[in-house]
């Protein structure tokens, strides 16, 4: 899995850092204390620069991913991409570029990116520094002009396109979010981070929130008398977080439902079925104190019981209430978040216990493991597919949601909503920010500090679309 990739990555680089180091140590024992704290100095740089990316990978590989679509013919003239005549009425809202991207000698320093222009429009799409493999450049933006005849200009950055074995991947969704949707978060800020644009436009739609987010206390430790009653405030904060945010995106407030089990949980509830799991930070086995806000009779409200079978009932009852058509879950794969894993398996089990027609899936990741930077580049630039990088991941279909410059206004609010987002960073993260804007012109998110106001902030929402078959081997696949 990518989390035996990103270990073995960071293995190899140690090496080096403790020879340079050991380079320094001997530079001072020989007396050249000058020298060695030049040295040091640039050792420091060097690290703050070129290998705090949390890019746990070698950025000279390509992603896996197997494609399925409706592959468009294309012509080339020089970074000028046109779309074959006959191939027009075929163009999907959803279009990938699979294209191989070589990062120059400044992309190794500088972040590589690619230009798309197309009329007025302007984006980029921001890559790994070194990128030297196989990536998906996401063209949905743009599929208006290609469909109209004209050309979209595809420019690199500090990166070249190698376009002879590109392809085009194009995918129709009509309809696809028409009849009713269901967004699963989690915890209190998944929901926004991968789906505000989504469920701030769609005709229904329901939000649910798995946990109370009652972990990392710090925030209210000196509000509380002890680190027990923290987590339960913290709970109940996050509770009324995933309420209001949705609220703020359209959602009435008896669509957003929280279920208040316990945060880093899941996997053992799993394991355990029928066993009531305490919360080890809040020490409580009761999830109806984080259901203040809820407007939805659950079936667990009779006791609480923080169980994984009445987990599964909970969500089977949402699902016989509501019938969403689309469900809006993690990837099982992608996704490498354990609370995340097992709230998608959760959901599938619930939907097994009801006898509702087979919903499609849309699959997002906030937390890789290959990569806590991804989507790279600033707050406000395009976004393509994930690092997949060991299992190759099967992609039956695709589905890109467009978000303007006010909905992109009004996701970063709903961001700022979330208390967990707004805890001060450490000195040491806050200033690595700060140099790489002075040294490497890296913007710093107008909206907040957390990298998820830059991760979040987005062009656009990309979900992987999945039907009920291909979820089941999925979900087949974790360990």
């Amino acid at each position: 899995m990518a989390a035996t990739s990103a270990k073995r990555w960071q293995r190899q680089k140690r090496p080096g850092l403790l020879a340079a180091l050991a380079v320094v140590v001997v530079t001072a024992v020989a007396g050249c204390w000058v020298w060695a704290g030049v040295l040091l100095l640039l050792l420091y740089l060097v690290n703050e620069l070129l290998l705090s990316d949390h890019v746990f990978y070698s950025p000279r590989v390509d992603y896996r991913y197997r494609l399925s679509g409706t592959r468009l013919a294309h012509n080339w003239h020089g970074d000028q991409l046109q779309l074959a005549e006959a191939q027009r009425q075929a163009c999907g809202d959803t279009l990938l570029m699979e294209v191989r991207v070589s990062a120059s000698m400044a992309g190794r320093w500088f972040d590589p990116r690619v230009r798309i222009t197309a009329g007025e429009y302007n984006s980029q799409q921001y890559l790994e520094r070194g990128v030297g493999g196989r990536r998906y450049l996401n063209l949905s933006a743009v599929a208006g002009a290609l469909v109209a005849g004209r050309p979209v200009t595809l420019q690199g950055e500090h990166c070249r396109l190698v376009t002879g074995d590109s392809v085009l991947w194009s995918y129709d969704n009509s309809g696809l979010v028409d009849d009713g949707v269901l967004v699963l978060a989690p915890h209190a800020d998944d929901a926004e981070i991968a789906a505000f644009g989504l469920y701030s436009r769609a005709d229904s739609c329901t939000l649910v929130t798995v946990t109370a987010g009652e972990t990392e206390t710090e925030q209210f430790a000196s509000w509380c008398d002890d680190d027990s009653s923290a987590s339960r405030f913290k709970g109940e904060v996050r509770s009324l977080d995933s309420v209001a945010a949705g609220i703020w995106g359209g959602v009435g407030q008896e669509q957003c439902i929280n279920l208040g089990y316990g945060c880093l949980q899941l996997q053992a509830m799993c394991e355990q079925p029928d066993q009531g799991l305490a919360s080890p930070w809040s020490g409580l086995d009761d999830s109806r104190s984080f259901r203040r806000f809820n407007r939805f009779e659950l079936p667990s409200d009779v006791d609480g019981r923080t169980s994984w079978n009445k987990l599964v009932a909970d969500l089977a009852a949402i699902l016989r209430a509501q019938k969403p058509r689309v469900l809006v879950s993690p990837h099982p794969l992608l996704d490498t978040h354990s609370d995340h894993r097992y709230a998608s398996l959760a959901l599938w089990q619930a939907w097994q216990a009801t006898d509702l027609p087979a919903p499609r899936w849309l699959l997002y990741a906030n937390h890789l493991d290959a990569s806590q930077d991804f989507p790279f580049g600033p707050a406000h630039s395009s976004a393509g597919l994930p690092p997949a990088l060991v299992d190759e991941i099967p992609v039956q279909g695709l589905y890109n949601v467009e978000l303007d410059g006010d909905t992109r206004r009004r996701k970063a609010l709903a961001l700022d909503l979330m208390h967990d987002l707004k805890r001060p960073l450490r000195w040491k993260k806050w200033w690595r920010k700060r140099l790489q804007k002075l040294l490497l012109g890296r913007p710093l998110s107008p909206y907040g500090e957390d990298d998820f106001f830059r991760k979040g902030i987005r062009r656009c929402e990309l979900f992987i679309v999945a039907d009920h078959a291909q979820m089941a081997e999925l979900l087949e696949r974790l360990d």
